[in-house]
């Protein structure tokens, strides 16, 4: 009775901490996914700025502040993949059981998954991740 109620409260504690560690992961792949967007951004203003200054219709300090807001997208970007590699971690420990026969085999998969979610595969365009609504897991 009482037993079978802590049970069902931790199980429903589990299965929404893990749909929260899931959906914080989707987050950090898209937040990425707009920071490399975004230093994308910043390289091409760095381009028109040196070609802008090499013409002489822009001062030096345009190439600078260029610079500085490319290395501050970079920064944002590696960042921003920490944060999915914390993302990552937070899920893995809420989704390996111990108990199973081949824990190993559980990670395995997970980390595939996880993989191909944070290292999209650039198409034509802007590299979006390829999130499916249900990795499979039991």
């Amino acid at each position: 009775a009482i037993a079978d109620v802590q049970l069902a409260e931790s199980i429903a504690q589990t299965e929404r901490a893990t749909r929260l560690a899931y959906l914080n992961l989707i987050i950090a792949v898209q937040s990425r996914n707009v920071s490399q967007q975004n230093l994308d951004v910043a390289n091409a203003a760095l381009r028109n700025s040196r070609a802008r200054v090499q013409v002489g219709v822009a001062a030096p300090t345009d190439i600078v502040d260029a610079e500085a807001s490319v290395a501050s997208n970079e920064e944002a970007l590696i960042l921003a993949e920490g944060t999915i590699d914390r993302a990552m971690d937070q899920l893995r420990q809420l989704i390996f059981d111990p108990a199973r026969p081949e824990p190993g085999a559980v990670i395995r998969a997970a980390s595939a998954w996880f993989a191909a979610i944070a290292n999209p595969r650039p198409g034509a365009g802007q590299p979006e991740a390829s999130v499916p609504q249900n990795p499979g897991w039991p």
